[in-house]
């Protein structure tokens, strides 16, 4: 006598099964993923103890079990995941998500979850196709154009057109001003291109750079990084911007070219007992560019020698005078020489009426009482600046009164005096939209016309 063993349902797969047929005294090893025993099996009983063992541990194995049949459960040991048999050669996972770098061949119904390991991106089924909803291909504009704008009227304060009357408000480095943005025209590679522009103005400033973002804050299909992240990188911008704004006057002398320029330095041989000046005027092209010039770390240095032709105290004592001042440096704050701030005039102070810059006498030798003087002054409707360097070898105060009147050779200054002008700009590496020019030099007065005495 055989048993009949039937399914839940019977019918045609995968709604139903046909029944099985079990003949007396055998095993069916294929119907199932279970061992089938007909009547009078021998030793039926531990083969039904396995069959128990086999369900319990729902066919715990590396591989799937063999004759499976519709719904039917396994525990997969390699991911340590349950999975359901959906058809009759499908396994589907439980509770879980597929995860792998290509989307899964089979298995999967509208409202599943993907996992793409590779990219970093989520994706769900939707009856048609696998559509990815994170990061989200709708644009999600952590910062868009409202915030941009705003950091490009910063940058155009800070690197544009030069504003300001004084060095306490003067900005403006003189480079090319940015547009603003509008929603149509708002993508990443405006933040990208932005982002180096501060970049380029910290590296002029020597600051840290450091913080700069490396992408943009519009995320979409393209974006692998999340809200969060985005949201630090912004505030990261952000740090940078306002460094930049609160160093405008700070610069990294890396960031310079210097030149001693045609006509900036003139060598006298004639010897002089009288004040001779050296006249040194700077012209540029317009008002905005000398701003600009002095907003972005520009400067003069000027500086004085002395070489005498023959061997007197007089001379000695001058050359030494001389040699002791060193280099005179201007720039938009300040006069200073030898590590020393001179004068508190800078170019902001400057006006048509000759300002003194620097002012020493000698105090020691044969040279006690001669001097030296620089004044400034502005020219040309504020194009051009005027400098007048006064060497006086004999006792002549600084308004002009003689208070030793030698006319010996004695008391002259015979032998070489050099004076010469140093200018530095910013260079092309990080200002370049615009980039700086020198001004163009011309020298005249009575130092380079006069004759010997």
């Amino acid at each position: 006598m055989s048993y009949i063993v039937n399914w839940t349902k019977t019918g045609t797969p995968p709604n139903g099964k046909p029944a099985i047929t079990l003949p007396q005294l055998t095993t069916d090893t294929t119907s199932t993923s279970l061992t089938l025993t007909g009547k009078g099996t021998p030793n039926y009983g531990e083969i039904q103890q396995e069959n128990f063992i086999r369900l319990l541990e729902n066919f715990a194995s590396d591989t799937p079990p063999p004759h499976p049949t519709y719904g039917q459960i396994w525990f997969n040991t390699i991911d340590h995941s349950l999975y359901f048999l959906d058809t009759d050669t499908v396994w589907k996972r439980i509770g879980g998500i597929f995860k792998g770098n290509i989307a899964p061949a089979s298995g999967y119904y509208e409202g599943d979850l993907w996992w793409d390991n590779d990219d970093n991106k989520l994706h769900v089924y939707d009856g048609v196709d696998w559509q990815q909803v994170w990061p989200s291909l709708a644009i999600v504009p952590v910062a868009y154009v409202e915030e941009y704008n705003k950091l490009v009227d910063l940058y155009n304060r800070i690197a544009g057109t030069p504003t300001g009357t004084t060095y306490g408000t003067a900005m403006g480095y003189g480079q090319d001003h940015l547009p603003h943005a509008d929603i149509i025209s708002m993508n990443n590679q405006l933040w990208l291109d932005l982002m180096d522009k501060f970049k380029k103005l910290a590296q002029h400033q020597g600051t840290d750079t450091s913080l700069v973002p490396t992408r943009g804050f519009i995320l979409d299909k393209s974006t692998v990084h999340g809200v969060v992240t985005a949201l630090s990188e912004y505030g990261n911008l952000l740090t940078v911007a306002g460094s930049v704004e609160n160093n405008i006057h700070m610069f990294n002398p890396m960031s310079f070219e210097s030149s001693i320029l045609a006509n900036s330095s003139y060598t006298r041989t004639s010897s002089y007992f009288y004040a001779k000046s050296h006249e040194i005027v700077a012209t540029f092209n317009n008002e905005d560019h000398m701003k600009a010039f002095f907003n972005s770390g520009g400067k003069f240095q000027l500086n004085q020698q002395f070489t005498p032709s023959q061997s007197t105290s007089f001379n000695t004592s001058w050359q030494q005078f001389i040699s002791s001042i060193g280099n005179i440096t201007f720039n938009a704050e300040k006069t200073s020489y030898a590590g020393e701030v001179g004068a508190t005039y800078g170019f902001y102070d400057l006006t048509a009426t000759y300002k003194t810059l620097f002012y020493r006498t000698s105090s020691t030798g044969s040279s006690n009482g001669a001097w030296l003087k620089v004044e400034a002054r502005l020219e040309n409707n504020n194009t051009a600046i005027r400098f007048k360097i006064t060497f006086c070898p004999e006792g002549v105060n600084h308004v002009g009164l003689y208070t030793y009147a030698y006319t010996s050779s004695m008391y002259a200054a015979i032998g070489s005096t050099l004076s010469s002008m140093t200018t530095f700009k910013p260079n092309s590496v990080n200002l370049n939209t615009q980039v700086m020019e020198y001004p163009t030099i011309t020298n005249t007065g009575t130092f380079i016309t006069d004759t010997a005495v």
